[in-house]
């Protein structure tokens, strides 16, 4: 009985793997047929196919779209979508909204396209690529709408699947009831694609040549998205035949045989395809332990911070202050940092990292960066930003940020400077005079890392910021003769005069000074020195 037992063991998993096999090897022959036929099709170019775009971009472009307002200053887009909403989806609630002055944002406080209006604000979730509802997400912008004024009436929701897909339950909290009438499920597909189509690009005045490009381009993406593109009939029909042949689906067969054979070869694809998912997550798994301890190895005082969300993360320590770096996935990689507290040192430290372009994104206490997908052989960029963020913290951030305080005590002990200096984002040790006139002046000083020394030079500059009506290069015109005669400029001392700076701005860069961790008198001494000379000169002007 045990042999027999066995036999039929071996048995079914030889036919279960012959089925497997059989079952990707009509996959290769696809793969095949739908590359000849490819080839056979007239040059095809689509921007935006090349682009490879997410959530965030189908988001932007829709923002681009609704924005647009025609001669008479009417959001012609808009009142479109709102008309269609009415009529086409029979949701009569959205014919209360009047357009009056939108504000239409995108990723404020991670909301993917919000508009804000007088009377009215419109959520829309997007979900193009496929992104999972994130916990209560439906719920926490709704909280967050409330909290700019808004009633609860006043809201609307539009969620943007690709096909139908209605969102999870938990995402809506205790709203779902209340909101069943200002709620409207938009796919892509369905609904997108055809208003788009019919209602928007017939309408687009021939001199809007680069909206109604751009819309053309963009409905010709969500038809190439869905299989829809003329173009593709033919891949289809061939592809058709494949299956047919193959699947051994009798023409005279009657249409329920048909749908029955094609049941159980779509159970069968389904399960092959479950062990494909479950297999590529074993390797992603592997990839990620070695990133992870790669982050142990690389980081060891850092403590392993309390966001299960986050693949990598530490947090360091700051005054007692967490700083959270990680690495999430929301539909795609990001690198997002966040102070558990709100001390100033926290908001400094990201405002610096938002300055320097390293997180461009911000929220509240969280500023992120995300990238395009979630495919691994974009992840070691995601990994070298993520060690970037740490290191400038670490590294360079915390030693100039305590070296800044240590010379701002050393200047206030100083009888001319008590409580005269400030400092911006931890960084930027500054003073000021005749501030909010058409003479602002002011000097501003910061530490630059050298290869070895996130100390290892301090730059020193007198600078002129623009007020009221005042350019920055007006308010410069006014010391400009006494500054250069103070202080010429020579190609040997580093004075350097920079009246164009990428800011507007106009910077005088006086010469810098290599820090030694012991020099420190000579650096006060110099600030000082400029102190006094750009006082004086400010007392003189004040009331030009």
């Amino acid at each position: 009985m045990q042999e027999s037992s066995l036999d039929l063991y071996n048995k079914i998993c030889s036919e279960v793997s012959n089925e497997c096999k059989k079952l990707l090897e009509l996959v290769d022959e696809f793969s095949k047929i739908r590359t000849r036929e490819l080839l056979k099709i007239p040059y095809y170019v689509n921007i935006i196919d090349e682009l490879h775009i997410n959530e965030n971009a189908h988001s932007r472009i829709l923002l681009k779209f609704l924005e647009f307002r025609n001669q008479r200053g009417e959001y012609e887009i808009l009142q479109s979508l709102l008309d269609y909403i009415s009529s086409k989806c029979r949701k009569d609630s959205f014919k209360n909204i009047d357009i009056q002055r939108p504000e239409i944002t995108h990723e404020t406080e991670r909301i993917d396209l919000w508009i804000k209006d007088k009377d009215y604000a419109i959520i829309f979730e997007n979900k193009a690529c496929g992104a999972v509802d994130q916990d209560a997400q439906i719920s926490r912008y709704i909280e967050k709408t409330k909290n700019k004024g808004y009633k609860e009436e006043q809201i609307y929701i539009v969620y943007l699947p690709a096909e139908s897909k209605e969102p999870e339950i938990q995402s809506w909290g205790t709203y779902k009831d209340a909101f069943e009438n200002r709620y409207i499920n938009l796919s892509f597909k369905e609904h997108v694609l055809p208003w788009l189509k019919s209602d928007v690009i017939p309408n687009v005045k021939q001199k809007d040549v680069y909206l109604y490009t751009a819309l053309v381009q963009y409905v010709d993406y969500l038809e190439g998205f869905f299989l829809l593109r003329n173009n593709q009939k033919n891949i289809n029909m061939e592809l058709e035949k494949i299956l047919i042949e193959h699947l051994k689906i009798d023409e005279k067969s009657s249409e329920i045989e048909k749908e029955k054979v094609l049941d159980e070869n779509i159970k069968n694809f389904e399960d092959i395809l479950t062990q494909m998912k479950s297999l590529k997550e074993k390797i992603r798994d592997n990839f990620f332990e070695k990133y992870r301890n790669q982050v142990k190895s690389n980081y060891p005082l850092l403590s392993p911070c309390k966001h299960p969300e986050y693949w990598l993360d530490v947090t360091i320590n700051i005054d007692g202050e967490g700083i959270v770096v990680g690495i999430g996935d929301d539909g795609r990689f990001y690198c997002q940092a966040e102070y558990e507290s709100h001390k100033n040192i926290g908001n400094t430290l990201l405002m610096h990292l938002m300055d320097v372009d390293i997180l461009p994104q911000n929220n509240n206490n969280q500023i992120w960066k995300y990238y395009s997908n979630n495919k691994l052989d974009e992840f070691d960029e995601v990994y070298k930003l993520y060690e970037d963020v740490v290191n400038k913290i670490n590294k360079e951030y915390l030693p100039q940020e305590k070296q800044i305080s240590k010379l701002l005590t050393g200047l206030r002990k100083s009888e001319n400077n008590e409580n005269k200096w400030w400092v911006y984002n931890g960084l930027d040790l500054g003073v000021s005079f005749n501030d909010d006139t058409k003479t602002r002046i002011g000097i501003e000083s910061e530490f630059k890392a050298t290869k070895d020394n996130p100390t290892g030079i301090f730059k020193i500059y007198i600078t002129t910021w623009r007020v009221s009506n005042y350019s920055p290069q007006e308010c410069w015109e006014n010391y400009k003769k006494e500054i250069l005669e103070k202080y010429p400029i020579t190609e040997t001392d580093g004075y350097i005069l920079d009246e164009k700076a990428p800011n507007g701005r106009v910077y005088y860069h006086m010469p810098p000074i290599p820090f030694d961790g012991e020099n420190e008198s000579e650096i006060i001494s110099k600030l000082t020195e400029y102190y006094e000379f750009i006082e004086k000169l400010a007392k003189g002007k004040k009331n030009l």
